[in-house]
Formats: C-alpha cells, structure tokens, sequence
C-alpha cells in the first residue's frame, strides 16, 4: 500500500477486522494477557482519496522484545507495593531513618523495573499470593538484620545549656558504648554481602570504589543521623558502586531553592510550592523521600512557620488523597500495618526537602525479575492485576519482518501495531543509503 495515502503515523486496527485477532499473544508463560486490553489498530486515511480499506499487518508478533521500552511510572502498583511493605525493608531502630528510607526506595525500582539496582544477595524471597488479582500481599524486599542498640538511662544527653566539654564528653560515650559497637555488629562476617542496609553503611564510611566519605564516624558524627544532602550522594554513591550512574540519578529539592518571579519568597510560601511539586510528582506515579520534622507534644511553630522542637525524620512518600488533600506515605516503622499508610499532613509538623530518582528511559527492563509468586508460576510486577500499559511512546518499537508495520509492546507482553514511519537516514554502503524506521525497518 502506497505510504502518501496515510495521513496519520499511528495506525490502529479495529475490532471488526476479525481475521487479525488475537494480537497480544507472547512467547512468555508468565505473561498474562487481559483480552479486555487487546490492542486495537484503527485505520486513518486521506480524506477524498476513496479507499475504504486496509490490510493492516501480514503477521501478527507473538515474541517477547520488550526489555528495551522506555522507562515509565506505575501509578497503581506504586500503591499496593508500600502498602503491603510491611516486612522485607530495614529496621529503624536508631535513628537510621534516611538508611532505611534509601532502601525502600531502591525497592521498589528493582522489584517493578530492574532487578539490577539491588544485587540479588540482598532480597528477600518472592512474594506469595493466591491470584494476580490479589491486592493484599507481602511486598518482596530486602533481607533485614537488625542488631540491638543500647543506651545507658543513666547518661542523660545535653541540653542546650550544656558546655563544650559535656558535649564532648557525651558524643565520646555515644561513640564508645553505643553506636560503635552497633555498628561492629551490623559489619560483622559477612553481613555486609548479605544486609543492604550493612552495605550502605559501609559505602558512607568511605568503603566505596572512589573513596568518598560521606560519614565520618566519630566524635563529631557519632550517630546514624542523616541529612537530605548526605542521603542524596549515598544514593548516587551507591549508584556509582553499582555501574549505573548513567541511568539513576538521585535529585533533591530543598524549599529554600524555590525563588518567586523577583526572586524572594518567605518560607512558608516555599514549602508550599515545594508541596506542590512532590505532589506533581506522587499523582504521576513516583514514590520520594520525604523530609521533615515530626509533631511533637512540645513542637511549635517560629514567625515563619517553621516547626521548631520536632523530630527529624525521612521517610516515603508514595500516594496523594485528593478528597482530604493529604500526602500518604508509609513511615518507615515496623510492627503495625498502619505504619504503611500514613497521612504525613498529619504526622509531620513541617516538610523541608524531597528526594526523588530520576530514572533514564534507556535503563533495561528485566523481563527475568520474578518477584512474586502466584497461581503455581513466578511472576513479575507488571503480570500482577494493578499494572498499567504502557503508551506507544513508551513501548518497545519491534521489527518482526512485516513490511509495513512494526509492534509496539508493553513490558508485560501487550502488543500494538503501529505503521513504519521512515524518517531517518541509514547508510547501507559506500555508495548508498535508505530510509529507516525507528523500530529498524529500512526503506529501500
């Protein structure tokens, strides 16, 4: 069919054209396919040019070639997987809120996107559920160990009165009887191979490819406390480790960043804006590390609005409520099932940064990461009842050889069919060149 008759790129096939149905079968047994979302391919053509039909495709594809589609948010699954996170993430039992934070992060992209972000020596088993349609599970995670911390009731910690050398005297013991050995015990044997939140631990003292101390353990750091931009650059640290710097980038956003048209804005205007951009952010799908100081029974708040007397605490954002315009997250605590799902309108008194991992499209997904378990097969994120497919923008563009169309599929197997569109120019010799399609299909 001659391509000038085409006004339209897209090319979709409509459901009457029975003799081209069932488009969406693959190779992969763990795929399922919802015939309710079988593609259609819907014929566009030149207005007064008299045709009144198509062929559409020669061949349907029935392979798998969707690692290569671009990378894209899961507004649905982002939901269910924090929700029912309840188990396979650190513990946080010493103030180790923004560790634990970046492993829950790091969770969630390697269960739904790439099991590369986290080494496979660190995850739990898979998650079991009865069907895929199942929405209550056990999130998979992160193998977690704990060890104890312990502090002497005794030792009272200064108040803001206090002098120099009972500051001093204080971060020595902090040092020497509590932290320190907590962290012999989170280092020990092989703990570091097997414990992410061990591993990370490890990258912050300076145990990393380029040497880079983040945390300097000592009388002047004698604690697992963290900061936004420490946690940004273990991130990126970690990233680095892992031989994927190029294709996740951890990006933080602090309220006193966002200036006004003339430049000054007061800070309470400034969280407000920076609300609005970490909720732009959570509607599209994308969990972050939340920021703030907790409410506390002697919080208050300055002239600007500012919480004073909170706990400093990081944690994941992952849902926006629209009916109650709250930000939901999950905590980052252990013990209870509501910990997972939060109001932080609520809990916290103050909001002062985000962290969010800015994910290249080029980054592979992994059609082998079966982390779940369901109706006697493994299964991936995206077989599971919450998926969404993906749009044509981000599908994979496949060549299987037909000669006017190619398919678009979604990680999960679903197929679409698109018309060749020769926009490119490819060198075939010294002497010649063809048109070529962005699926790889040339023209001459």
């Amino acid at each position: 069919m001659d391509n000038k008759l085409w006004k339209m790129r897209r090319i979709k096939l409509t459901a009457w054209i029975a003799f081209l149905l069932p488009f969406a079968a693959v190779g992969a047994d763990r795929v399922q396919v919802d015939p309710q979302n079988d593609a259609k391919i819907e014929v566009k053509l030149v207005e007064n040019e008299g045709l009144c039909g198509a062929t559409g495709p020669s061949t349907s594809f029935t392979g798998y070639a969707a690692e290569k589609s671009d990378y894209y948010e899961q507004p649905s699954f982002v939901k269910d997987y924090f929700r029912n996170l309840v188990e396979h993430f650190p513990t946080n039992n010493c103030g180790n809120c923004g560790y634990t934070a970046v492993a829950m992060l790091l969770c969630y992209y390697d269960t739904y996107w790439s099991g590369k972000v986290i080494p496979d020596k660190f995850n739990s088993g898979p998650s079991y559920l009865d069907t895929l349609k199942d929405i209550k599970y056990s999130s998979p995670g992160v193998k977690d160990y704990a060890a104890p911390i312990y502090f002497d009731e005794n030792v009272k910690k200064p108040d803001e009165n206090a002098t120099a050398k009972e500051i001093h005297d204080y971060n020595c013991y902090l040092v020497d009887e509590v932290y320190g050995p907590y962290l012999d015990k989170m280092r020990k044997g092989d703990l570091i191979k097997t414990n992410l939140i061990s591993f990370l631990y490890d990258l912050a003292l300076g145990n990393n490819k380029t040497k880079t101390v983040l945390w300097d353990f000592g009388i002047n750091q004698p604690t697992t406390e963290t900061y936004p931009i420490m946690i940004t650059d273990l991130l990126n640290l970690y990233f680095n480790e892992l031989g994927m710097n190029g294709l996740l980038k951890a990006v933080r956003m602090n309220y006193k960043d966002i200036r006004g048209p003339r430049g000054y804005l007061d800070p309470a205007t400034q969280k407000a804006f920076l609300r609005n951009r970490a909720k732009r952010i959570i509607l599209e799908g994308q969990p972050i590390i939340y920021r703030g100081d907790l409410v506390t029974d002697n919080g208050f708040y300055d002239d600007s609005q500012s919480y004073i007397n909170g706990n400093g605490h990081m944690a994941i954002a992952y849902d926006y409520d629209r009916e109650k315009d709250y930000i939901v997250g999950h905590i980052g605590w252990k013990g209870r099932e509501e910990y997972s799902k939060v109001s932080f309108d609520e809990a916290f008194g103050d909001f002062t940064d985000f962290i969010y991992i800015d994910v290249d499209p080029d980054l592979e997904f992994d059609h082998g990461n079966s982390r779940f378990w369901a109706e006697g097969n493994y299964a991936l994120a995206c077989d599971l009842n919450s998926h969404l497919h993906a749009d044509e923008e981000h599908r994979a563009k496949v060549n299987y050889g037909d000669p006017e169309y190619h398919a678009l599929q979604c990680i999960c197997g679903d197929v679409e069919y698109e018309e060749h569109f020769f926009d490119e120019l490819a060198s075939m010799n010294a002497q010649y060149h063809a048109h070529r399609c962005k699926c790889g299909a040339t023209d001459g």
